[in-house]
C-alpha cells in the first residue's frame, strides 16, 4: 500500500461518508481504491479496528487467518515466552500490558501471512496479532512478525523479527513499545516454525479463514507478488513447495 493515500480523510465527517460510498460499492473499483487508502490511514492513526500501518505499507497480506484463542493456547503461550526470552528491555508498563491482554477473556486474534519490500531487500513473514476491543471502535494490538529474507529468489529462513505493543491510550500516538532485531533464541524460531505450519495447514479450514468485504478494495491485500517455488509460508498452487522448517532431530550412530 502506498504512504500516500491520495484522498485525505480529515474528519469524523469525511470518515462517515467515505464509510457510506465504500459500502454502497457504486462507484468504480479505482475509484474505491483511493477513498479506502485515506479511510484506512485514518483507521490507522487512531487504532481504530484492526489498522496499523506495519501492517499496511510496502507489504502484500496474501493470507488472513482466525485465531481461535481457547484452542491456540500453546501459540499465544510462545508469543508470551518469546517476550521472556528476546525483548530483555522492554518495558514494565508494556509487559503489563501483554500480560493483561493475553489473559483478557475477550482476546481476539489473527495470522497475517505477507511478501514485504523496501530498500530493495524482500522477505516472507507471518504476523502473530493479538488485540481486543476498547471503547467499542478502537483496538489494543500486540504483534509479533517473524520473517525470512529473499536473496536470488530464494527465501533464507528466520531473518528478522520485529514487536509491536499498541495499546489504546485515548488518542493517536506510536506504539507503547516497538522493536526490530535478529532473533536468536529457540523460542523465536518455534514460533516461526508454527506460523509457517499454520499458513499451510490452516487454509484448508474454512473457520480459520477471514475474509471481508473491504478486502476487495484495499491494496495491500491480494495474490502472491513473489515469484517463489518454494517457500516456508502458503503458495496456492504449488503446495509441491512447501519448505518444513522443523528440524529432524539427529540420527542416533
Amino acid at each position: 500500500m502506498s504512504r500516500d493515500p491520495s484522498y485525505n480523510v480529515n474528519s469524523e465527517q469525511d470518515y462517515q461518508q467515505a464509510l457510506s460510498t465504500l459500502s454502497q460499492a457504486k462507484q468504480p473499483a479505482a475509484i474505491l481504491k483511493l477513498i479506502m487508502r485515506g479511510f484506512e490511514a485514518y483507521r490507522a492513526a487512531r487504532k481504530m479496528g484492526w489498522s496499523r500501518p506495519w501492517n499496511k505499507y510496502d507489504l502484500v497480506n496474501f493470507q488472513s487467518l482466525r485465531i481461535q484463542p481457547q484452542q491456540d493456547q500453546a501459540l499465544i503461550q510462545l508469543a508470551i515466552q518469546l517476550i521472556h526470552d528476546e525483548a530483555t528491555d522492554i518495558p514494565m508498563a508494556a509487559q503489563n500490558f501483554i500480560t493483561e491482554l493475553t489473559n483478557d477473556a475477550n482476546l481476539m486474534g489473527f495470522i497475517f501471512c505477507h511478501e514485504y519490500q523496501k530498500d530493495g531487500r524482500r522477505w516472507e513473514g507471518a504476523t502473530l496479532s493479538l488485540g481486543r476491543k476498547n471503547n467499542r471502535r478502537y483496538r489494543d494490538r500486540f504483534d509479533i512478525i517473524v520473517e525470512s529474507e529473499l536473496i536470488n529468489g530464494r527465501t533464507k529462513g528466520l531473518s528478522r523479527l520485529r514487536i509491536y505493543v499498541d495499546p489504546y491510550a485515548g488518542q493517536p500516538g506510536p506504539p507503547l513499545w516497538q522493536t526490530d532485531m535478529t532473533p536468536v533464541s529457540e523460542t523465536a524460531t518455534q514460533l516461526f516454525e508454527r506460523l509457517s505450519e499454520a499458513s499451510w495447514t490452516w487454509s484448508a479450514e474454512a473457520e480459520r479463514n477471514w475474509d471481508h468485504w473491504t478486502a476487495r478494495y484495499i491494496d495491500y491485500f491480494g495474490p502472491r507478488q513473489f515469484d517463489l517455488q518454494q517457500s516456508y509460508f502458503s503458495l496456492p498452487n504449488n503446495t509441491q513447495g512447501r519448505i518444513n522448517p522443523v528440524r529432524q532431530p539427529p540420527e542416533v550412530i
